[in-house]
């Protein structure tokens, strides 16, 4: 009987592991490989952009959601977290709902797919080809006056709209104001 538990322990991790690394391997054939945004990164994002009151802030490709529950500790601002990983929106809403954060929703799907005419705040670590993908959506429906916060890599074709770049370790933050011109 011992034998057959342990047999039966093994199956299930075996299954768990298959599951994540799937999950994983699905996100890398979208082109959105999960990378966590370093906590240092993210302290220095939280010093560096003031976030008024009030604001939409969306994170696209969120992963487990750990900068839009950063971004978002104001309650007046409200946070939406989008990736195609629905392993990692689960591990977000699940931590969100243990932190009772009700001002951040998630979703599941491609971020090409999804509207974001209503943020103010952007905040992205995808890879280059990812974010020249964005480029013509940002340009169609984001406002005048909002902010893009690109880690690790530059928007290609946004270099005026850049407002500040801050060479921080280990990737550089690059913040964007669309009415920059």
């Amino acid at each position: 009987m011992i034998y057959f538990l342990l047999l039966l322990a093994q199956l299930i991790l075996l299954i768990i592991f298959c599951v994540v690394q799937g999950s994983f391997i699905y996100s890398n054939m979208k082109g959105a490989p999960w990378v966590r945004s370093p906590g240092k990164n993210i302290k220095t994002i939280l010093v560096s952009v003031k976030i008024p009151k009030n604001s939409v802030i969306y994170e696209l490709g969120c992963g487990t959601g750990e900068v839009i529950r950063q971004l978002c500790k104001d309650p007046s601002t409200r946070g939406i977290g989008i990736d195609i990983n629905p392993l990692l929106i689960f591990f977000a809403r699940t931590i969100t709902r243990l932190q009772k954060m009700d001002n951040i929703t998630y979703l599941v799907g491609d971020i090409r797919k999804y509207s974001i005419i209503k943020a103010d705040v952007v905040y992205l670590f995808l890879m280059p080809k990812m974010l020249e993908s964005l480029v013509e959506k940002f340009n169609k429906e984001l406002k005048s006056d909002t902010l893009i916060i690109s880690l690790g890599f530059p928007i290609a074709g946004f270099e005026k709209k850049l407002q500040k770049k801050i060479s921080d370790k280990p990737y550089p933050i690059f913040i964007y104001n669309l009415g920059s011109d």
